[in-house]
């Protein structure tokens, strides 16, 4: 019987009020159909507006840490930026950071990778204002 190695499968849900990230641990062998998935960590997030969060992009550094972005309503329909760092082992919180751009409108990331040392760079978009609601594109780069 061969066995390949254990791999990690990241996911992201999105959920009304939640901001979902899970870390499970994937095992298999090949003659087995069937594949058996153990859940790591769970970890939510519910932004400071109590309301719609929403998971765009997930990116899994080295040491298997696991960054999510996507953006989260502050208040009424103002959404921002909102990027987490999650520990690969237990899921515990390692950073978060948020972006509101200088429109102080809605701002939307939208995508997430990681460099050779686990910085995170990040981008989307961001309504600058203008009357016909025009938006200008804003990346980041968290380092930590």
């Amino acid at each position: 019987m061969k066995t390949i190695p254990q791999l990690q499968l990241t996911r992201a849900l999105r959920l009304r009020g939640t901001f979902l990230a899970v870390l499970a641990a994937l095992a298999f062998v090949v003659p087995s159909a069937r594949a058996a998935v153990t859940e790591a960590w769970v970890q939510r997030y519910n932004g400071p507006g109590n309301s719609y969060d929403q998971a765009q992009a997930v990116a899994v550094d080295g040491s298997g840490s696991v960054v999510v972005t996507g953006y989260s309503i502050v208040s009424g329909y103002n959404d921002d930026y909102y990027t987490a760092k999650y520990a690969a082992v237990n899921g515990a919180l390692l950073w978060e950071r948020r972006y509101n751009g200088s429109a102080n409108n809605d701002d939307y990331a939208k995508a997430v990778a990681l460099d050779g040392s686990g910085n995170a760079v990040v981008t989307g978009y961001s309504y600058n204002g203008a009357p016909n609601y025009d938006s200008d594109y804003y990346t980041a780069t968290a380092r930590f």
